[in-house]
């Protein structure tokens, strides 16, 4: 459900950045790449840092034929990745427009259909920044999770705590 709804939000995105992105000159999207391009740096430098920092040992235990709940591990593992790989995808895929762009620029063909590519451009541009949207949020599930545990231990840890004082109480 959830896939279906994304994807037809991707394509109305995809539309009508196409539809107004024909007038838009490559020179002002160049921005909006580079924006994409640095965010997507920056998620790809935080998911690294969830995964040596956070969760330093989560391959090793994947790996591990003594690891009860590999599921589990590789639960947590494909949610730092997957951000990841999204943030690794949106940089190839800025690069290689930077470097072609110039390109097209120069073939008779391309210029003659400027507005199309335009449009082209624009609409991934629109795509690629809702993807990143997702990506980003997708950043923030790692220390959600983390947060979650942490309270769930301390409220272990209030709970044992208040067993020991009623024990304490009931031996006197």
């Amino acid at each position: 459900m959830l896939t279906t709804i994304f994807t037809t939000i991707v394509l109305i995105v995809g539309y009508v950045c196409y539809s107004f992105g024909g007038g838009i000159p490559f020179e002002e999207q160049s921005k909006l790449y580079e924006a994409l391009r640095t965010t997507a740096a920056i998620i790809f430098g935080v998911m690294g840092a969830w995964i040596a920092i956070v969760y330093p040992t989560i391959l090793t235990r994947i790996f591990d034929k003594n690891t009860k709940n590999k599921k589990e591990e590789v639960r947590k593992i494909s949610r730092l990745l997957k951000p990841l790989a999204v943030s690794t995808f949106i940089l190839a895929t800025v690069l290689i427009i930077s470097i072609a762009a110039p390109i097209f620029k120069q073939i008779d063909w391309f210029v003659a259909h400027t507005e199309i590519f335009r449009g082209i451009s624009f609409s991934i541009v629109g795509i690629l920044t809702l993807v990143q949207l997702w990506t980003l949020i997708a950043s923030l599930a790692p220390g959600e999770h983390l947060l979650f545990e942490l309270r769930k231990e301390e409220d272990k840890s209030k709970l044992v705590e208040k067993l020991k004082s009623n024990i304490k109480k009931n031996e006197k």
